[in-house]
């Protein structure tokens, strides 16, 4: 090993392989301002192509998480990693099969699913540190879902026939 790798920033030592590269980052961003162009132009087919993405991400992460608690079932939050799986992968199943109305409300499904999955990870968290939390587990999470749910009754209902 020379010294000359350790000397000064990453990034100078570098500089001249991504100089070299210039024709890839040019090709990339050129590519880069036709697809915003694109999902401009055609927001409603990007708006269910995100949505059908973000879905199937979804599905397959909930499939491999549930294989995954399956395989590790003797960890003592196996029923909350199994939940999350479950959740993951229904959450996912209904932005695939109704895409319209995961379009419409893709802000209070993703809101739904990072605090119930948050609230599973901090309970399985807890779970493991504090081997007695389970029994203040449920005056932590009273409070947060009843802000939850007094924030998510003031959402603009932009999409909404209702």
């Amino acid at each position: 090993m020379s010294t000359k790798e350790f000397s000064g920033s990453p990034l100078a030592t570098n500089i001249e392989e991504i100089r070299s590269s210039w024709g890839w980052f040019l090709v990339l961003g050129i590519l880069f301002i036709i697809l915003g162009a694109v999902c401009v132009i055609g927001d409603v087919t990007a708006t269910f192509a995100t949505v059908l993405v973000f879905g199937w991400l979804l599905l397959i992460s909930g499939v491999i998480a549930l294989i995954h608690g399956f395989r590790t079932h003797t960890w003592r939050g196996f029923l909350l990693s199994l939940l999350s799986a479950l959740f993951r992968g229904f959450t996912g199943y209904l932005l695939i099969r109704y895409p319209l109305a995961g379009a419409e409300s893709l802000t209070l499904i993703l809101a739904s699913f990072f605090i119930v999955g948050g609230l599973f990870r901090a309970i399985g968290a807890g779970m493991l540190k504090l081997p007695r939390w389970h029994s203040r587990r449920i005056n932590v999470s009273t409070p947060a879902m009843r802000r939850f749910l007094s924030t998510s009754k003031r959402w603009p209902r932009s999409g909404w026939n209702g």
